[in-house]
């Protein structure tokens, strides 16, 4: 379900309910409605908000998109590695260019 989806964003961004809901800018009531499945169909404007709170499409909150575990774990290096200085990537991608098979 939708509510899933985005607990498991919250969980990957290492947000609270009170942080998507003050970036959103939603109250914590409405948040807390949609996550605990009360509100099965919210406004589109509300799921744009969300989406952008969470730097994500409204399409990801598809249950067709819901991911594995290998790809949550994914997305929390890749969440990492964008917040790295332009330094730090080049050390990366050269790490990882050099442990190719």
């Amino acid at each position: 379900m939708m509510n899933n989806v985005i607990r498991e964003k919250l969980k990957i961004k290492g947000m609270s309910n009170l942080d998507l809901a003050e970036k959103a800018g939603l109250s914590i009531s409405t948040l807390n409605k949609i996550l605990n499945g009360i509100v099965l169909d919210p406004r589109r404007s509300t799921l744009i908000a969300i989406a952008d709170a969470l730097e994500c499409s409204i399409d990801d909150f598809s249950t067709r998109n819901v991911y594995t575990p290998e790809e949550q774990i994914a997305i929390k290096k890749y969440e990492k590695y964008k917040k790295l200085s332009a330094k730090e990537k080049r050390i990366v991608d050269a790490i990882l260019e050099n442990d190719q098979p």
